[in-house]
């Protein structure tokens, strides 16, 4: 092959590779499981999508920010393929509780002046507590906590915790788990404290924009929506309502912005009696609220 034809060809080629930029390629990410870890369990930081090219040292150095705090973890090489793993340990005496930011850095150079052209990609990370916090609130009797945390072999589980006022008693709490909300807008869960109420709560899809909820025969009542922590990886929220006594029949509907409804979740309904006789009034199983 002449070659002019050599230099041509290859000038085509660099040009359809683009310009060695560090970064031009695929959006380098970093991400950490488990999320929440707690202390003295293994941490695994995976990256995908660095640079491999001259400019870059293929080394990332890992480190954990606060809005306060930095703390680094170590460093890792860059395979070929652009991915990294990389193993670490929380330990009490070294990092504190709490949220922080994972963050894995590149150090590159600009191909064209050799400036210093750092690479970056974070993730949110929650260390040394397994359940989070998603919302908290009053009654007249009691307080309540509702918590969810990832699943061990997946799924999420939510719980709630509720105890008196005045703190000078125990209170209770319960939790269940399950794979989410799939393709339901709702999940229910129901704890009963002797003395404080109960609390029905739960999952709620992200297109559900209002939860109502009944307990036995009495007035719906509207749940309050909350948050879902990032870190925890649900795009959608929580829900939790209460009632001032014991009840057994609770029900919650979900509805979209627009007011249409998109499905209710229940507790069974009550067993139907004798042959002959009415099944068990619901008021039955819900007495008067004694707020």
């Amino acid at each position: 092959m002449p070659r002019v034809l050599c230099v041509a060809v290859l000038l085509v080629a660099l040009c359809a590779a683009g310009p060695l930029v560090p970064g031009a390629a695929a959006k380098q990410r970093v991400s950490a499981s488990p999320n929440p870890v707690a202390f003295g369990d293994t941490l695994v930081v995976k990256g995908r999508g660095w640079p491999v090219i001259e400019f870059c040292s293929r080394t990332a150095r890992l480190s954990l920010r606060s809005g306060q705090n930095a703390f680094r973890i170590g460093t890792v090489r860059t395979r070929l393929s652009g991915r990294f793993r990389f193993e670490w340990i929380p330990r009490r005496a070294k990092v504190g509780r709490g949220d922080w930011r994972l963050v894995a850095r590149m150090r590159c150079e600009s191909g064209d002046d050799g400036s210093l052209v750092p690479v970056r990609a974070s993730t949110p990370l929650r260390i040394g507590q397994s359940n989070l916090v998603v919302g908290r609130g009053t009654t007249s009797k009691a307080r309540w906590t509702l918590l969810a945390r990832r699943g061990r072999f997946g799924g999420f589980c939510v719980g709630m915790r509720a105890g008196p006022l005045d703190g000078k008693r125990a209170g209770a709490g319960g939790e269940g788990c399950g794979g989410g909300v799939g393709t339901d807008p709702l999940t229910l869960g129901l704890l009963y404290a002797q003395g404080l109420g109960t609390f029905a709560y739960g999952m709620a899809a992200a297109r559900v924009a209002r939860v109502e909820v009944r307990f036995g025969t009495q007035p719906l009542r509207s749940a309050r929506l909350l948050s879902s922590p990032p870190v925890l990886g649900f795009g959608g929220r929580f829900w939790a309502a209460s009632y001032g006594d014991l009840c057994h029949v609770v029900s919650a509907q979900a509805y979209a912005a627009d007011g249409s409804s998109l499905g209710r979740v229940g507790t069974p309904e009550p067993p139907a009696g004798p042959r002959g006789e009415p099944a068990s009034a619901p008021s039955d199983s819900c007495p008067p609220d004694l707020r």
